[in-house]
């Protein structure tokens, strides 16, 4: 049998055992809580890094797509002063062809290179405008796709 003193220094040791697992088991439960802590920390860091690399795209995408549009509409005025310059010039020829051989004066009588040169003035008309809306909605499209990759691509 044990002497009541051996069964205290037994129980002071099992306490002091007990003290010791406590204390190593607590210490690695902070070091868990600090380890998952900074892998958090990291993982804002990167998706933040991630957020302003995405941002800093959808600005360059948009900033190309209006130099783009730009581009665009300084070619569509060129086009359109092409435009002028070539009516002015029909305006010229059928006044000319007029002059030369004036269309016979019957009610009803339409003049074919009047009517020719309205019809053709408007056609030029019709595809400056769409090809105005064309290349508006090409850039607009190819941003919008472009836009969408920067954001659904993992980087």
């Amino acid at each position: 049998m044990l002497s009541e003193l051996e069964l205290i220094g037994w129980a002071l040791g099992a306490a002091a055992v007990l003290g010791v697992f406590w204390w190593v088991f607590h210490l690695g439960q902070e070091h868990e809580q600090a380890a998952r802590q900074e892998a958090t920390i990291e993982q804002q860091r990167i998706d933040a890094k991630v957020g302003q690399q995405r941002v800093e795209d959808q600005a360059r995408i948009a900033h190309d797509a209006t130099v783009q549009a730009d581009a665009a509409r300084a070619g569509a005025a060129a086009a359109d002063r092409a435009a002028a310059a070539l009516r002015v010039r029909l305006n010229a020829f059928v006044a000319n062809a007029r002059a030369a051989d004036p269309p016979a004066s019957g009610a009803g009588e339409a003049d074919p290179i009047g009517v020719l040169a309205e019809v053709l003035g408007r056609i030029d008309d019709a595809a400056g405008r769409y090809a105005k809306e064309a290349d508006a909605n090409r850039i607009a499209g190819l941003a919008c796709e472009r836009a969408y990759d920067s954001l659904t691509v993992t980087p």
